[in-house]
């Protein structure tokens, strides 16, 4: 007989503890393992979550170099954005990440960026990255991009940011507003405002002059550029145009026309996933069509004009803190502690704002002027100068001041003591006229000429700066040191030696101050005027004899009886007769 098997113990024991949930130790230990690995998901998926966006929390676009659909011999591929055309892209090869949230357009790639439906901007490069998640674009390997207004620019990569509405190239940059030309490491294009700006420094290039900044703002529809920080601009109306190597050229332009033959007018599309995933995919496209069409690539740019030379005589130089440019209208606005040079020309213009006219190369000066030559130094209040006729007028409380020196701002190098005989002039007037080239000039209006204690009023006056002449013109009245009042038509002025010499002089005397003062007979009337007494060069000299002090107390009269004088006819020609005074 076959025994029967014995029964299993019981898993509890009679008055044994219960497990938790009623469980015994097997499912305990699957229930830890299921928690554990929940755990873990969770941790795992907040992970993820956190490393999907960026700081302002932003999904990040995540890319991957393995394609899930590639196209070959792409003619046209359009992105829509509410309906209206937002990018189209043309390149030999297009592929699309893994994960979809990508487009890599190479090969000689283009794009195109549309605003409102319209086209806007045109790129070139040979490779381009287009963020299906942001919508921001970033081409590399050699950038060429041509915009509204005449704007373009060459740089070796490129971020269009779509939230910002800016293009930003962080790396060495080329552009072109129309007739002028940016060189700057670094360039910001905002192209809703239609603001260029360039964070360093800055070089601009034009037909007829060049502009040097820390800063730039370049308004591009009115084509106005703003610089600051340390302005210089140099003009010179006689420049021609010459080609630069480095500038906006396309790889289009480079490697000529594209030949359609070479590309198949049906697209290659060739899966590298499976199925499944590449249906998945293709739901990034349902905005993308394909067109025969060839798009045309960016026109290159025309020839840059040479930047005018610092060194080359008749540019004008304009150095101040801040300052813009109107490429339109060619007129140069520079503003705190300016100053002005004409290569070749031995003159420094000062002023506080100046306004400068490239088309007339002419400038109007105003705020604290000062202009200083080889000899002298004009302050007025306005300054209106031609860099054409070598003029420079300034009018409006005009002070000049000339000391008769040979080298003026090149340093004097005389010694000490030709120094001390210089007397400098200072000759005040409403109005003068001063060629720079000539080193001439004509004073007029209420014109005061002083020179130490000599002073003089005229109608004009004629500088010579090389010869140190003033030349006095018209109703000339002149009062030297001694006194002397010279009444002239004429009269010329040596600075350097403190000499006069007056032309057809009617001389008067003015009496010194500390003349005692005598009591006066009173006056007669005459019916008649009489005319002016003629004086002798003998009564002259009286003049410079002081008269002797009167002695204190007073001598006793002699008794030498004083000789009665002789008549006329027999007087003895005696210096001490007719010299001693009477006792």
């Amino acid at each position: 007989m076959t025994p029967l098997p014995s029964r299993p113990a019981s898993s509890s024991a009679r008055g044994a503890t219960p497990s938790i949930f009623g469980l015994g130790a097997a499912p305990r230990a699957r229930l830890k393992r299921f928690l554990l690995l929940a755990a873990g998901l969770g941790a795992g998926a907040w992970l993820w979550g956190w490393l999907s966006v960026d700081e302002s929390g932003q999904p990040v676009a995540q890319s991957s170099d393995e394609p899930s659909l590639e196209i070959e011999g792409l003619q046209s591929l359009m992105v829509r954005r509410d309906g209206l055309p937002f990018w189209e892209f043309s390149a030999r090869r297009v592929t699309t990440d893994s994960s979809g949230t990508s487009t890599l357009a190479t090969g000689g790639g283009h794009a195109q960026l549309f605003r409102q439906g319209q086209p806007f901007l045109k790129v070139s490069a040979p490779r381009v990255r287009f963020s299906n998640l942001s919508s921001n674009l970033e081409a590399s390997g050699g950038v060429s991009a041509l915009g509204p207004d005449g704007f373009s620019f060459q740089t070796a990569r490129a971020l269009w940011r779509n939230a910002e509405k800016t293009v930003d190239c962080p790396q060495a940059v080329t552009a072109r507003l129309r007739g002028l030309y940016f060189q700057t490491p670094r360039l910001s294009y905002l192209w809703d405002k239609g603001v260029l700006r360039c964070p360093q420094s800055v070089e601009v290039r034009g037909q007829g002059v060049v502009l040097r900044g820390k800063k730039l703002e370049a308004i591009l529809k009115p084509r106005i550029v703003k610089l600051s920080e340390g302005v210089e601009m140099v003009f010179d109306p006689r420049s021609t145009q010459v080609a630069l190597p480095g500038m906006i050229q396309t790889a289009a332009d480079k490697n000529g026309p594209r030949d359609s033959s070479n590309v198949s007018n049906a697209m290659k599309i060739r899966p590298s996933l499976p199925l499944g995933v590449c249906l998945t995919t293709s739901a990034l496209f349902a905005a993308v069509y394909a067109q025969g069409a060839k798009k045309p690539a960016p026109k290159a740019a025309a020839k840059v004009p040479a930047a005018p030379s610092t060194i080359q005589n008749g540019n004008v130089r304009l150095n101040g803190e801040n300052g813009d440019f109107n490429d339109a209208t060619g007129i140069g606005h520079l503003t705190k502690n300016v100053t002005v040079t004409q290569v070749g020309e031995d003159f420094i213009l000062y002023a506080q704002d100046l306004l400068y006219n490239r088309k007339e190369n002419r400038a109007i000066a105003t705020g604290n002027l000062r202009v200083d030559t080889a000899d002298s130094t004009i302050r007025g209040a306005r300054i209106d100068a031609d860099f054409d006729t070598k003029t420079i007028i300034i009018t409006g409380n005009v002070t000049i001041t000339t000391h008769g020196k040979k080298d003026g701002i090149i340093g004097n190098r005389e010694d000490l003591r030709a120094k001390l005989q210089q007397k400098p002039a200072r000759i005040l007037c409403e109005r003068a006229d001063w060629d720079y080239e000539e080193r001439q000039a004509t004073i007029t209006g209420n014109v005061r000429m002083t020179q130490e204690e000599n002073s003089g009023t005229c109608e004009r006056i004629l500088y010579d700066e090389p010869q140190h002449v003033a030349q006095l013109i018209g109703r000339v009245r002149f009062v030297d040191k001694n006194g002397r009042i010279f009444n002239t038509p004429n009269l010329t002025i040596y600075i350097n030696q403190s000499r006069i010499v007056a032309k057809n002089p009617r001389m008067g005397f003015n009496r010194p101050s500390n003349a005692v003062s005598q009591p006066q007979a009173p006056k007669v009337p005459v019916l008649k005027v009489q005319p002016p007494p003629q004086i002798s060069n003998e009564d002259l000299k009286q003049f410079d004899v002081k008269p002797p002090p009167l002695p204190t107390p007073r001598p006793e009269p002699t008794e030498i009886p004083t000789p009665a004088p002789a008549e006329p006819d027999t007087a003895p020609e005696s210096e001490s007769a007719a010299s001693e005074p009477a006792a």
